[in-house]
């Protein structure tokens, strides 16, 4: 540990003590605003989540899409905590896993062939996804929290098909697909 970091009275005790237990539960509540590439809660969304412990959150929110209000919720696990002193931040590598659910349009890039087709070829009025993703997650000590996520999002059941192209339906169905998520939130302690 650094000896300046140790004395230093511009940081205060309760930063120190969160820093050194390297803990995201110091702060344990935690409100986001998402967005992202098949999000858990659409492409723009909000989620509020509680770290009973320091490596594991608890979270759920909801959001919107093209298709209509998208619902989720999520066990974050981080198993590799680290701090950066010189900044004052936790950082954490982990996963999230995900369930989420809403209705859903299959986005397809138009054709150059000259005629003119919806970007979506079909719907559903209800689609529930399983949503494992890496995370890298960043909190300062005054609890501005950043996250960044990488995974895919695999249909588990859907409801309510509808035929949007007649051309392009028979050509895709509901398939795994790549997400993406981004997030900043504030965290704070019980009692502030």
């Amino acid at each position: 540990m650094d000896a300046d970091f140790e004395t230093n009275a511009s940081i205060p005790t309760e930063t120190r003590e969160l820093l050194r237990s390297e803990r995201f539960a110091a702060r344990p509540v935690l409100l986001e605003a998402r967005t992202g590439m098949a999000a858990l809660v659409g492409p723009l969304g909000a989620t509020a989540a509680f770290d009973p412990w320091g490596r594991v959150a608890l979270g759920g929110g909801l959001g919107v899409s093209p298709a209509g209000l998208q619902l989720g919720a999520y066990v974050r696990a981080r198993p590799l905590v680290f701090t950066s002193r010189r900044w004052l931040r936790l950082h954490a590598i982990g996963v999230e896993l995900g369930y989420a659910t809403g209705p859903y349009r299959n986005y397809q890039m138009p054709v150059g062939d000259g005629e003119t087709h919806s970007a979506y070829s079909a719907s559903w009025e209800r689609v529930h996804w399983l949503q494992p993703q890496l995370i890298y997650e960043t909190r300062s000590f005054r609890g501005f929290n950043l996250l960044a996520g990488i995974g895919v999002a695999v249909p588990l059941a859907s409801a309510g098909y509808r035929c949007l192209d007649a051309i392009r339906c028979s050509l895709h169905g509901l398939d795994t697909i790549p997400s993406v998520t981004f997030a900043v939130g504030y965290a704070w302690a019980l009692g502030e």
